[in-house]
């Protein structure tokens, strides 16, 4: 079969199945990500596969979506639901499914494309993440071969031409072998490659789940045509049914973003939260062992570094700070995560 020009070119498409989601929003100001999410789960030795979170948006609500395996849902939703009393509002789904996309180099076109596929899918989305490298969705289980479908319509997959050739070529869970790598726990946590962005503009907006998809991937489509790299966006549940998305761009295409956002988005004023500093690293256990979201969460508190948004994909961390508060950032996870890249170079 001859392949399609036409089609963007990606390096893979992955699906983590058998999985439960939990959405919560919480007023905004407390510790509730690292009190009422993070350190119950570490504490029950659950494992996130999936954790998206943005703080402070829209009348200083706290917004989170994390992910775990089907059989520890109940169990996760539970002790949130504890927590957040009559103060927050939290919601299970499953069974779900997380379907991660391949990239490169950050481009928007690819998260425009990824985005506009499951709109028109007509799927409902319960939360998106991007790392460096994969933009990753969380659906409902009975959607995912609909979703894939039209995945298959937008992109180009150099292993498999065709839906079917796809699920051949899956692997079964390897159930075993998650959990014996799930009970080990490094007296300190290996990362790989700890990376810094500043500079950056942070995006947020507020937008009917309805037209989440189609508007927001035409948007990013729009902002790849110009180059325009987005190298971290989160996506989630937000206030009275809307969806939150939050995402980075450099500062010195503000003009060009604000362009492209009202042109595509035009009756969705966003909020610009400017300078703001990213930082990126991944793990060799990070999809297979408890308490990492929790670690870092308690680092930053520790030195008084306020998260503004999260990202963890099964195993890549990427986090938004306030720019001031990178060089405090960057020394305390230096303190608390050993970096394999630089053990390397040094031996």
């Amino acid at each position: 079969m001859r392949p399609d020009i036409s089609k963007l070119k990606v390096g893979g498409l992955k699906i983590l199945e058998e999985g439960a989601g939990v959405a919560s929003s919480f007023p905004g100001g407390a510790r509730h990500l690292m009190n009422g999410i993070c350190s119950p789960l570490a504490r029950s030795r659950i494992n996130l596969t999936f954790l998206s979170h943005v703080a402070g948006a829209f009348g200083s609500e706290d917004y989170t979506v994390f992910c775990t395996a089907l059989a520890a849902g109940m169990d996760g939703f539970t002790q949130v639901k504890a927590y957040a009393g009559a103060s927050g509002h939290v919601s299970l789904h499953a069974p779900t499914c997380i379907i991660s996309l391949y990239p490169h180099d950050k481009r928007s076109d690819i998260k425009g494309g990824f985005i506009r596929a499951l709109g028109r899918a007509r799927v409902m989305v319960l939360s998106l993440a991007s790392s460096p490298s994969a933009i990753s969705a969380v659906l409902s289980s009975r959607n995912k071969d609909r979703a894939v479908e039209r995945l298959f319509t937008i992109f180009q997959f150099p292993g498999y031409a065709t839906p079917a050739e796809f699920y051949a070529m899956q692997r079964p869970p390897e159930a075993l072998v998650r959990e014996v790598v799930a009970a080990y726990q490094e007296k300190v946590i290996k990362i790989y490659h700890l990376i810094q962005l500043a500079d950056l503009d942070l995006w947020s907006f507020s937008i009917p789940s309805a037209a989440l998809l189609e508007s927001l991937g035409a948007a990013l489509m729009a902002l790849g045509a110009r180059d325009v790299k987005i190298p971290f966006l989160v996506a989630l549940p937000g206030p009275e049914d809307r969806f939150v998305c939050s995402f980075c761009t450099a500062a010195a295409r503000t003009g060009e973003v604000v362009s492209l956002l009202e042109e595509h988005i035009p009756v969705i004023p966003p909020e610009r939260l400017s300078p703001v500093a990213a930082l990126f690293f991944h793990g060799p256990h990070f999809g297979d062992r408890y308490g990492i979201a929790d670690t870092l969460v308690q680092a930053l508190e520790g030195v008084n570094v306020s998260l503004v948004a999260l990202s963890c994909t099964v195993s890549s961390i990427s986090l938004v700070i306030r720019q001031d508060d990178l060089p405090a950032a960057v020394r305390i996870l230096t303190e608390t995560f050993e970096d394999q890249s630089q053990a390397a170079a040094q031996s």
